[in-house]
């Protein structure tokens, strides 16, 4: 598995994709909105985003710059090019129609967790509006310590080289040498736990889930606000499905 980066990174290209992803969370913007985001002149943000529109990534509504459905067409794209994904989609499915709390599937992706079947398409009464592609940290979810439980020691030094340990919450782990006793436990005992660590309230299990080859695919996690969840009942609960779920998924892979 990579474990290092090599190549130069291109400024105008971080500024283009910079661009991209403000429009995204600005739900659309003006030039001199992006101008100040990112701290260019106008004419720069103008230039960028005038390429990216007759590219097709954005379009126009007014003076006012969306994101263009030719975005739409690569994460549809992203989300089927692994044809193991849509067996985990399929499965995650049928885990919520067994549950009323949030079910998911989180893959990683250089180093972050990405939504691949995200907690906003299931029909339960909290609605976290997570979105396909969406990212998290790993250190702060329950499917996110559950992969880098699979993971070589080496290829999570190099993770959390990279992106650390971000504090989420009061309850997110910020030490290395906690986050490790805390994925021993979850090599112990097989699945992990998310205690409000990345959104306050929210409880979650999560299990990871392996190609034939071994290597993690991503993991499939259950989840809901801690008023419902008190841990003995909701891990008594949950388990055994949890289990049956990834069994059914690497059955499925094979």
């Amino acid at each position: 598995m990579r474990t290092q980066e090599s190549g130069r990174i291109l400024k105008s290209s971080s500024t283009t994709l910079e661009i991209v992803d403000a429009v995204v969370e600005l739900e659309g913007a003006r030039v001199s909105q992006i101008a100040d985001r990112l701290g260019i002149s106008e004419s720069a943000a103008s230039n960028h985003l005038h390429t990216l529109r007759r590219a097709g990534y954005l379009t126009t509504e007014g003076d006012i710059y969306q994101p263009g459905l030719k975005l739409a067409k690569l994460g549809e794209h992203a989300k089927t090019r692994d044809p193991a994904y849509r067996h985990a989609i399929e499965v995650t499915n049928d885990l919520d129609e067994r549950t009323n709390f949030e079910t998911s599937f989180t893959v990683e992706e250089n180093g972050l967790g990405r939504y691949l079947r995200p907690e906003v398409d299931a029909t339960t009464e909290v609605d976290t509006y997570f979105t396909v592609g969406e990212r998290m940290y790993l250190h702060t979810t329950a499917a996110g310590k559950a992969i880098l439980a699979n993971y070589s020691e080496e290829r999570v030094e190099f993770i959390l080289d990279r992106w650390g340990l971000p504090e989420q919450t009061e309850k997110t782990i910020t030490s290395r040498e906690r986050l490790q006793d805390e994925l021993d436990e979850v090599r112990e005992r097989g699945y992990a736990l998310n205690r409000g660590e990345d959104q306050e309230g929210v409880y979650a299990i999560g299990q990871a889930a392996k190609k034939p080859s071994g290597a993690v695919l991503g993991a499939i996690s259950i989840a809901g606000p801690t008023y419902r969840t008190k841990k003995g009942r909701f891990e008594e609960r949950f388990t055994d499905i949890l289990d049956e779920h990834i069994e059914k998924l690497e059955t499925r892979l094979k």
